[in-house]
């Protein structure tokens, strides 16, 4: 339960923003390669070694769990009224695990909630500065 090769523990990242052309504040993306599939699970952190092995593991007790080896996210940021308010939009394809507290186990979800290629989320946001 653990990487024989070198090349499956190594996440190849780039990010860059790009300019807003006054129309928006900040404009990034951010892309993460990693050529490992399994399905990052943190069961192996809280006890004893998992059974079966990570690679195989589906929480749900469905088919196992093959990971998509690429990550994305896109983000903007538009302020007004010198810099008070700000609308925040995002997409994203990451690492994102959902009920994660680590103050009780039985609450936790110990793989990723967006392995394949077709799971994303979106946010939309609104800050105010005082």
């Amino acid at each position: 339960l653990y990487y024989t090769d070198l090349n499956d523990r190594i996440f190849y990242s780039l990010g860059f923003n790009i300019p807003g052309f006054k129309i928006f504040d900040v404009v990034n993306f951010e892309l993460e390669y990693c050529r490992d599939t399994s399905a990052y699970s943190d069961e192996g952190l809280y006890g004893p070694t998992p059974s079966p092995a990570p690679q195989e593991y589906n929480e749900n007790g469905g088919p196992p769990i093959k990971r998509d080896q690429v990550r994305w996210s896109a983000y903007i940021k538009k302020s007004i009224l010198d810099g008070r308010v700000s609308f925040i939009g995002q997409c994203a394809r990451d690492h994102k695990k959902i009920d994660f507290y680590y103050y009780l186990k039985s609450d936790m979800s110990l793989c990723e909630t967006l392995p394949t290629g077709q799971d994303w989320w979106w946010a939309f946001k609104t800050e105010f500065n005082f």
